[in-house]
């Protein structure tokens, strides 16, 4: 049973409900209310052309990203994962970092300034709304490279990694993704899991492929849920296997 509310706990406080609630879609489709770094809110009703994009700035870098990318949802998602991930990866200049599952391209966006104009950023995603803004918010980043395919598939061009950083759906990387990545051999991997089950799956993968977990954090993003995100830091030897 469809209840209509007036308010929502754990929404943002600029999203107006009663207004949601006027909107009066058309059966069947839905709403999107989204709040900008800017403090705007826009509301996208599927069917409706009434395309734009939306605005959101992390550790000083702007995003332009249209309503169907993925973005994080808890406001301080975006800044706190960017941080971390930054501060596990230590990047070391001429860097080849590997950002799999890569969405518009917030961790390699911090990894830009870190590996300096001899490293080299390669984003890999299958979604083509997130890979056009990707391409845009990239376009004047000589030494980013947006890739759009699968990750499985995609890895297999390339020889080697120093650093991967994986973010994929709440299935997880899967065996297929890791054998690419432990083939690349980096010595650092980020993983950064929304569901911990998965994690544990592939913890289990890389282990018995060398790698050392190093350090993990926990955070709770998903108000009133049950589900958590977990930030996991790999190493290896750099030897092939």
């Amino acid at each position: 049973e469809l209840i209509e509310i007036d308010s929502c706990q754990i929404a943002d406080p600029k999203i107006d409900i009663g207004n949601l609630n006027s909107l009066k879609p058309p059966t069947g489709k839905k709403i999107d209310a989204i709040v900008g770094s800017d403090g705007n809110v826009d509301y996208f009703i599927e069917g409706r052309d009434n395309f734009k994009l939306v605005k959101q700035e992390v550790d000083g870098f702007e995003f332009q990203i249209s309503p169907e990318s993925f973005w994080q949802s808890h406001k301080r998602a975006a800044e706190v994962l960017s941080e971390v991930v930054f501060n596990f990866a230590r990047y070391q200049n001429a860097d080849h970092v590997f950002d799999l599952y890569s969405g518009v391209g917030l961790f390699a966006a911090r990894a830009v300034s870190a590996v300096g104009p001899a490293g080299r950023i390669t984003m890999i995603e299958e979604s083509l709304s997130a890979t056009t803004d990707a391409k845009r918010v990239f376009a004047e980043v000589s030494n980013v490279e947006v890739v759009q395919g699968r990750v499985e598939k995609s890895l297999t061009k390339f020889a080697r990694a120093d650093v991967v950083i994986v973010d994929p759906p709440r299935t997880g990387a899967g065996a297929k993704v890791l054998q690419e990545i432990v083939r690349l051999a980096p010595r650092t991997l980020i993983y950064v899991a929304c569901d911990p089950a998965a994690l544990a799956r592939d913890t289990a993968t890389l282990l018995s492929s060398g790698f050392k977990l190093d350090s993990m954090r926990a955070f709770d993003l998903f108000p009133m849920t049950q589900h958590m995100e977990v930030v996991a830091r790999w190493w290896t030897c750099r030897c092939p296997l």
